[in-house]
């Protein structure tokens, strides 16, 4: 069965300056017949221009070995502003 699930993610992150950088992994294992574990990996920076105002940019990923069981792997790139009223 299913109940057997495991699953543990850490993240972190540093501040210098006006810049912030942060890392995050993390791995699921579903625990049942035929799954693999699932990784999933994040890398950020962020630059805050002000208390209100910063720009971040993310790389994420999540790698399995066994894609047969419909999961399959993925790379993504996010930017964004964000700007607190």
């Amino acid at each position: 069965g299913g109940d057997d699930a495991t699953n543990f993610y850490l993240a972190g992150s540093y501040t210098f300056g006006n810049n912030v950088i942060s890392a995050a992994y993390g791995r699921l294992d579903p625990g049942f017949r035929g799954s693999d574990e699932i990784d999933n990996y994040i890398l950020g920076y962020q630059y805050n221009f002000s208390r209100r105002t910063s720009i971040w940019a993310e790389y994420i990923g999540r790698s399995t070995s066994n894609p047969e069981i419909g999961i399959q792997d993925l790379n993504a790139v996010s930017i964004g502003t964000r700007v607190d009223f």
